[in-house]
């Protein structure tokens, strides 16, 4: 049997046929149209919501700058303002108030320069922009990665860590790279970086490795994934632990 109706984009026909058992052959006279079958198809694609706040960047950076102070002064310690600092949070503010193709941030930087306090900080304003009603109602979740090594012999825990809506891992590469679970050898931030990756899920990282490192870690596939998906946000004041 040859049809010549289909339910996406050809010559203006949008009616499905009805379901048959009758094998179907398209008839040979239809022309496709290739930019509206992509729009289609496009629609029925569902791809998970991305940290986004409804401001301008400098709005953005002043909520987060505002948010670190309070993460500085729980710990006791006086806030120091830093133009380097201040550009790290200008970065990760665009990063956050722009469309971008981009859906993650890897922070990166010597220890002690304000990167887990600026994930935390983001964290704080997050909540804050989201009571607001300025973002989507999107939860964070923050874990160590050396935690996440150990959550792959749970497994409920570690498939949650896979369904964030927003996940943040720390210290990057300071976990061990392989583990055992259950007699087998798996790489348990490798797959969950990746399988968040081919989701699109927003995901966050702090690392004390240079580029070159994480490449020497993670394998080359991982660290170009990284590349393409993650906006890179460099570190480069000296450590605030002084």
């Amino acid at each position: 049997m040859l049809i010549n109706t289909y339910n996406i984009a050809m010559n203006n026909v949008t009616t499905v046929p009805p379901a048959s058992s009758t094998p179907r052959e398209l008839d040979p006279q239809v022309k496709i149209n290739i930019d509206e079958l992509s729009r289609q198809m496009l629609k029925q694609v569902v791809v998970p919501p991305r940290l986004h706040w409804r401001m301008t960047t400098t709005q953005a950076a002043d909520f987060i700058e505002a948010a670190y102070r309070v993460e500085v002064n729980l710990r006791y310690r006086p806030y120091q303002a830093h133009p380097q600092l201040r550009r790290c949070i200008e970065q990760l503010a665009h990063m956050i108030t722009h469309d971008t193709n981009k859906f993650g941030i890897l922070m990166a930087g010597v220890c002690g320069n304000g990167k887990t306090t600026l994930m935390r900080a983001l964290r704080r304003a997050h909540l804050v922009v989201q009571a607001r009603g300025l973002t989507d109602r999107l939860g964070m979740r923050i874990e160590q990665a050396k935690d996440i090594a150990a959550m792959v012999r749970q497994g409920e825990s570690y498939r949650q860590l896979l369904l964030a809506d927003i996940l943040a891992i720390d210290d990057l590469g300071a976990e061990s790279s392989e583990v055992m679970s259950y007699g087998n050898v798996v790489y348990p931030v490798v797959d969950l970086l990746e399988r968040r990756y081919d989701a699109q899920r927003t995901t966050l990282a702090t690392t004390n490795l240079t580029p070159a490192q994480v490449g020497e870690k993670y394998g080359t596939r991982l660290a170009d994934r990284l590349q393409e998906a993650f906006t890179i946000i460099t570190f480069q004041n000296q450590s605030f632990r002084q």
